[in-house]
Order: structure tokens, then sequence, then C-alpha cells
């Protein structure tokens, strides 16, 4: 369980100190800050009393230091201080890579070949040609190309209210509400148009990021769970995060049976081939209604077409005897 997240059998003491501790050590409070108590009421919600109290228990454990009469501060980090994490991080991330060779199957080594193959092939193309390497979602040119989704959207609609795109590494979803947030500002698009993510709640790792405001990471056991194989991304891109948190207005899960029912609607009701990964958007404006703001107008979109043709046989049986919704 994270360390901030779950304080209702400890006193109010104790979970300030807790929810500070984490925030240090986490860097949500930078080494060096000025630890202002109105601020710091404000955000964690108790008395000046409570604060002062924690702040001391906080510096006799090394974490901030007492000021005298003005206050207390986040411990700076010295260079040492760097140079002895960035040493630390290196065993540990050494050792680990070490573990990983020697618990691996064939399965794991024959993966690891591949991608080394893949990248360094990549890398000769760069070198030969001239190429520019470009990433599937973290980088600027990605997220100008799919810019062009909200573009089009807004052009076909100006007045729609609300937009619900896929998101798993956050290329898709930064590009359509950066481009459409933009567009209301131009007077090309409603100025109260929302635009709002969605994605399965086995891999909500964007949405985990978008609540905390903290970059997360969902290991692959976790993510690799869903139907929707196009959205088992295990983190955000950092560029993509940085769109998300200034254009997007919310993100919304859905479950599995959803995402299914989403894809038999989209085969009985329409002559589009949705894959899960795509139809993730229409189960959020169908079945999560009462969590996104109210609208007339909504856009979906409906990003990758690669249903599995074993999938689409089961889900066409399932409409055949009755079950689709």
């Amino acid at each position: 369980m994270d360390a901030i997240t779950d304080h209702t059998s400890m006193g109010v003491a104790d979970a300030a100190y807790s929810r500070l501790r984490a925030d240090i050590l986490g860097g949500e409070l930078l080494p060096g800050m000025k630890l202002k108590l109105d601020a710091l009421r404000d955000r964690y919600d108790v008395s000046v009393n409570t604060l002062r109290e924690t702040l001391s228990r906080l510096a006799a454990d090394g974490l901030v230091e007492a000021e005298g009469q003005r206050g207390f501060t986040v411990v700076p980090a010295t260079l040492a201080d760097l140079i002895d994490i960035t040493e630390t991080r290196r065993l540990l991330e050494c050792h680990a890579a070490k573990l990983s060779v020697e618990r691996a199957d064939l399965e794991w080594e024959s993966r690891l070949v591949a991608a080394y193959h893949k990248l360094s092939k990549a890398e000769e193309l760069v070198a030969k040609h001239g190429y520019a390497m470009i990433p599937p979602y973290d980088a600027p040119q990605i997220i100008a190309g799919q810019a062009t989704c909200g573009l089009e959207i807004v052009e076909q609609l100006p007045d729609v209210d609300l937009v619900i795109a896929p998101v798993s590494g956050g290329g898709l979803l930064s590009g359509v509400a950066t481009s459409i947030k933009l567009a209301a500002e131009s007077g090309l698009a409603k100025p109260g148009v929302k635009v709002w993510g969605a994605e399965p709640e086995l891999a909500a790792d964007a949405k985990e990021s978008f609540s905390t405001k903290k970059l997360v990471e969902w290991p692959a056991e976790k993510t690799t769970r869903t139907i929707g194989d196009g959205l088992r991304t295990q983190s955000l891109g950092e560029l993509n995060f940085e769109h998300v948190l200034r254009y997007v207005d919310g993100i919304v899960t859905v479950t599995e049976d959803e995402i299914f029912a989403a894809l038999r609607i989209y085969l009985a009701a329409t002559k589009l081939i949705a894959e899960p990964s795509g139809a993730v958007s229409l189960a959020a404006a169908l079945f999560h209604a009462h969590e996104l703001p109210e609208a007339k107008k909504v856009a979906v979109v409906l990003s990758g077409g690669n249903l599995e043709p074993s999938l689409r046989e089961r889900l066409e049986a399932e409409m055949a005897a009755g079950q689709a919704v």
C-alpha cells in the first residue's frame, strides 16, 4: 500500500507526519524548499500546532531543518548526496539486471535479443541515412501528428461539448486535447469544450498519474491483464504527461465487460470494426456518463481496427445468441 494512501487507523499528527515524510522523500517537497505553515495547513488539512509538532519530528529524522524564528526548510541536497543516490541506484539496477539474466527463461531471452536487434538496426539506419528515430508516443512529432485528429473533430463538429479518446502512453490523448483546447482559445471550437481520456481499469496508470499529479508506472503483470492490448503501456510518456496535465479535463476507466459490450455495439450498429483498445472511449460514454461532464454533443475517438478474427467470431456468435447489449 502506498505510504500516503490510507491513514484511517492513524492519529492526525501521525498521518500528517507520514504524508509530509513521503512527499519529502518522493520529491514533492524539494530539497531546500521553504516550508510555509499556511501553505502546509491548506495542503494537508491540519492545524498549525500539528504541523509544528510534525516538522519537529521530521527535523529529528534529519529531513527538515529548523531555522529559529524563520521556520523550517527541507534539508538541502548536497553534491555528495546526489552522488550517493546515483551510486546507490547504479548498484541496485545493476544487481536487478544481473538477477534478471540469471533467472530468465528462454522466452525472456529471445524477446531481449530481438529487441536489441531491432534497436541496433534502427540506429544503423539513422547513422547511414540521417533518419530521425521517433518514439511511439513520447515525442513532439507524435503529439503534433495525433493533434490532427482533434482538428478534424472540431472542423466537423465545432460545437462539440465533450471529446473522449483512449489513453495509454498518451500520444493520442495529449495531441487531441492540445489541438482542441487551442482551437477553443482561437474561437474555432466551443469555449467550454472538455476532453477526457479513457482506459481499462486493469491498466489504469494514466488515471492514477492524472489524479495524483505524479507520473506513476504500473508493472507489466498488471497492465497486461486487459483485453485492450494496445493500452498496456506501463506509464504515460513524460512529455505526454505534461500535455495531459495542461489540457485534459479528466480520465475515466472502464471494465473488461464494458469494453466487450462496446465492441458488440460497434459490430451491431455500425460498419466499423473496432479493436478492444479503440472501444474504450465508447464504453466510457455509454457506461460512465455519470462520471463525465454533462454534454449534448459527444465525440468518441475510435483508434484502431485490429480485431482478432477469433474474437470477432466470438462476439458475433454471442450477438446471434441474443447476448448483445
